[in-house]
């Protein structure tokens, strides 16, 4: 009977060890499947952050200069797209699409100066050779190609600085390399524009400004959020601060009434902080033990 029992005894130890075997390989092989998905997770999200991330960028690069695009057009009342492939034509003839705008504000006031009866406008137009009737029923766009074919054609560098400032404003001689371009130059650097998809639509300028209004909206939603958290809790901070404050005065006052009692107490808090880390420490390693014990116990168990 005793032989039996010895048999069956074996037998079960031979048995549990097969078995801690299989799970200890079971184990093995789910770290790895974690693993290898984890490695993968990380790896996909990486991926999928190198395309978001240019795209994200590439949205905010469109609203920004869609939305001064669009607000642009609207000072000015001229299309987006005239703006776009001005303001290209204004930064490759060393100003830029401010400039543009400004010149074009400048046009219609001296064109309208003109209308007003007003000479020193009239005159420069004339030195033109052109008259009110002659710009009547232009757009502004029409009314800047027009006057660079004409500026294009005074030899005179100075007259033709004079002339520009005095129709465009103080910007007139920043755009002079555009407004030597002519008609046909203005035309080729608006095809290059066109040609290098940098021309905005109305409608796309329109889409940028909205998003920006709504990027706007969003930021100053969030600044609502904390600036109301802040006010739900700043009551209590106040009252908190103040009660530190009041504390710490107690404590310095009576560190300067007892200097003795203090040097003795930050001696002994010291010693406190020394004794406690190497509780810590200890307790650390009676943890250890006790979490390696019963594998310990199970080994010798098992023999």
């Amino acid at each position: 009977m005793s032989k039996v029992k010895g048999t069956a005894s074996i037998k079960l130890k031979l048995d549990d060890a097969e078995l801690n075997r299989g799970l200890k390989a079971a184990q093995a092989n789910f770290k790895r499947v974690g693993a290898s998905i984890a490695k993968s997770g990380a790896a996909l999200a990486g991926f999928g952050a190198s395309i978001a991330a240019p795209i994200a960028l590439a949205v905010r690069a469109f609203a920004q200069v869609g939305d001064d695009i669009e607000k642009i057009a609207a000072r000015t009342g001229e299309s987006a797209e005239f703006i776009s492939a001005m303001g290209f034509a204004a930064e490759q003839s060393g100003s830029d699409v401010k400039t543009f705008e400004k010149a074009l504000i400048g046009l219609e006031r001296t064109t309208n100066d003109m209308r007003q009866g007003l000479k020193s406008a009239a005159d420069a137009y004339a030195a033109l050779g052109l008259t009110l009737e002659d710009l009547d029923g232009l757009t502004t766009a029409e009314k800047f190609v027009l006057l660079s074919e004409k500026l294009r054609l005074i030899p005179d560098a100075g007259k033709k600085a004079a002339i520009a400032m005095e129709i465009f404003g103080k910007s007139g001689q920043k755009l002079i390399p555009l407004l030597d371009a002519g008609a046909d130059g203005i035309a080729r650097f608006a095809q290059e524009a066109k040609d290098l998809g940098i021309i905005i639509s109305d409608e796309d300028a329109k889409n940028a400004a909205e998003l920006t209004d709504s990027i706007n909206s969003l930021q100053k939603a969030y600044i609502g959020l904390k600036v109301s958290v802040g006010s739900s809790v700043a009551s209590l901070f106040s009252e908190l601060a103040l009660r530190i404050a009041n504390t710490l005065k107690l404590v310095s006052d009576f560190a300067r009434e007892n200097k003795t009692m203090a040097k003795a107490l930050f001696v002994g808090g010291v010693a406190i902080a020394a004794l406690g880390a190497s509780l810590v420490a200890a307790g650390g390693a009676f943890i250890l033990i006790a979490q390696v014990l019963p594998f310990i116990v199970g080994a010798i168990v098992a023999l």
